[in-house]
Formats: C-alpha cells, sequence, structure tokens
C-alpha cells in the first residue's frame, strides 16, 4: 500500500514538474519573471518584461506574456505612481490587456482581462471628474473621451447618455464660468457652454438644467446688449438694430424656459426668467399671467414659513 502512495505522489510530482517546465522550457526567463511579480518587486518585473522579449521574441505572440505585462504595469499604476492621472503605466497595461485579449485564442485570460480594462475606463472618468474646473477643463475632455474610447472597447454597445449629460452640463458650467470673468474677451466660452446644454439636449430635450440654463444665457445675452453694449449717445440706426438682436435673444430664450417650467412649474427661478424675459418682450398680458403664479408662489411659501 505505501508503495503505491509513493508511485502515485511520484508521479504527481513529475507531472506537475512537466506543466511547470512545459510552461517555461521555451523561455526560462520567465521563471523570473514571475518570481519578481509574486514578490510584489514591480520595477524588476518591469525590467525583467524587456529581458524575456529580448531573450525569447516569440513571446510577443503569446497571450500569457502580455497578460503578466498588463498586471505588472497595473499594479505600478496603483501602488507605485499612486493611481496619479499621469502614470505612464496606465496606458501600458491598457495596451498590454488589449494584446493579450487579441492573441488569447482559447479565452483563457479573457475575463481577467476584460475586468481590469473595465476598472481602467472607470479610473479615466474619475479623472475627468476630478478635472472639472476652470484651469484644467482641458484635461478633463481629454481623460472622458479615453474614458468613452475604452468602454467602448470593452462594450461596445455601453450606453452613455447619463454620463454625457451630467459631463456636458459640469463643463458648461465651467465654460460660463470663464465666460463671467472676463466677458468683452471671452464670448467662445458662452459659445462652447451653449454647444453643450445643446449636446445635452440632444440626449434629454426636457433636462431640467440644460434648458434652465441656455433660457437664461440667451436672456441674459438680450440684457447685456441693452444695459452695457448700448451706448447712450448710439445713433437711432444702431439702436434698433441693437434692440431687435435683443428681442431675437429674447425670444430664443422663451422655449428653453417655458421647457424647464413644464418640468418644475413650483421652481420659483424659472418663473422669474420666464416673467423677465415677458416682460422684456412687451408681451405684457403673458407677463402679468406667470407674474401672478410667481406671486401665489410666494405667498404659499411665506404660509409655510408662519
Amino acid at each position: 500500500m505505501i508503495r503505491i502512495l509513493k508511485i502515485a505522489l511520484l508521479a504527481f510530482i513529475c507531472s506537475l514538474f512537466n506543466s511547470v517546465h512545459g510552461q517555461f522550457e521555451n523561455c526560462p526567463e520567465k521563471v523570473l519573471l514571475n518570481k519578481y511579480y509574486k514578490e510584489k518587486d514591480y520595477n524588476k518585473a518591469k525590467v525583467m518584461l524587456d529581458s524575456v522579449l529580448s531573450a525569447c521574441p516569440n513571446q510577443k505572440e503569446n497571450p500569457y506574456y502580455w497578460y503578466l505585462s498588463g498586471f505588472i504595469h497595473f499594479d505600478i499604476f496603483k501602488y507605485v505612481d499612486n493611481r496619479s492621472p499621469i502614470s505612464k503605466a496606465r496606458t501600458i497595461s491598457i495596451e498590454s490587456f488589449k494584446k493579450s485579449l487579441a492573441l488569447d485564442e482559447k479565452e483563457q485570460y479573457i475575463d481577467n482581462n476584460i475586468k481590469v480594462l473595465d476598472y481602467l475606463s472607470n479610473s479615466y472618468y474619475n479623472d475627468a471628474v476630478l478635472y472639472v474646473d476652470t484651469i484644467h477643463y482641458k484635461e478633463s475632455e481629454i481623460y472622458f473621451n479615453m474614458y468613452k474610447s475604452l468602454k467602448r472597447f470593452i462594450h461596445p454597445n455601453y450606453n452613455f447618455d447619463k454620463k454625457d449629460i451630467d459631463f456636458n452640463n459640469a463643463m458648461a458650467s465651467i465654460y460660463r464660468m470663464k465666460y463671467s470673468n472676463k466677458k468683452d474677451h471671452r464670448k467662445e466660452y458662452l459659445d462652447k457652454a451653449l454647444a453643450c446644454y445643446k449636446n445635452t439636449l440632444v440626449i434629454d430635450s426636457v433636462n431640467y438644467s440644460a434648458n434652465y440654463n441656455t433660457g437664461i444665457i440667451y436672456h441674459n445675452l438680450g440684457v447685456d446688449l441693452i444695459l452695457e453694449e448700448l451706448a447712450d449717445d448710439a445713433e437711432l440706426e444702431k439702436v434698433i438694430m441693437m434692440e431687435e438682436l435683443a428681442i431675437e435673444y429674447f425670444s430664443t430664450s422663451l422655449p428653453f424656459l417655458k421647457r424647464a417650467y413644464k418640468v418644475k412649474p413650483n421652481d420659483k427661478s424659472i418663473i422669474q426668467g420666464i416673467v423677465a424675459v415677458y416682460y422684456s418682450l412687451n408681451e405684457m398680458e403673458n407677463y402679468v399671467k406667470y407674474a401672478n403664479i410667481l406671486k401665489k408662489l410666494n405667498a404659499e411659501t411665506q404660509i409655510q414659513k408662519n
């Protein structure tokens, strides 16, 4: 009985040796590569990746090599670079996992490849959100596009509608801030804000934020035209031209504000905007109508306070 057990154990050890040996017999350097990675010595593992390719050029066609490369650079991104947005390791990790996927005909590593790529795509989105400010907004847009590109690679039918809406509205707010800091020289930022809101409305035509803010922008453009750009001693022809342009802005504003009103009929800020537009357009009947609605809401609010 003992002799049989010894034979079985010997057979198992030989089988295990042959399995391990078979994996590395064509490239012994991979033993060191695995050793360094398992020991979490990521810098040595990174250097060893190049050594493996130098000694065994055929590893370029091995999905497992790129799988290892992906994880090594992924861990460098996480633990060495502390998830820095400018980490080069993240980019190399992504390219490595993509190569592994392309070469993995037996789909041995597909689940982990996709899982980590999904994580990395979300890391781009987090960086995009992090950089939504008046200084880094350009980087934010770059990271958002990288997020979408990688996510689409993993999930070709992924629905970006909610993320697109949130990002467009956030970027529009940034562009409006940049415009308001120096209106005379930054009209292009207002155009970009309007373009962002338009992108949102293509996805969701009744989006409250996009409708409300677009309406307010056009109303304010009309007001600014009259109060800031029209000189007191302007010629009559110019006065008429500016007033016509202001009316055009007010008229453009109204449909957006009314769509927002349908979404939130008790929002005082919306009704105030509509009241201001009708007053600016000299449409007094509608002005009185919405002024009374606002008056009623204010009265109800006062009662609730008491």
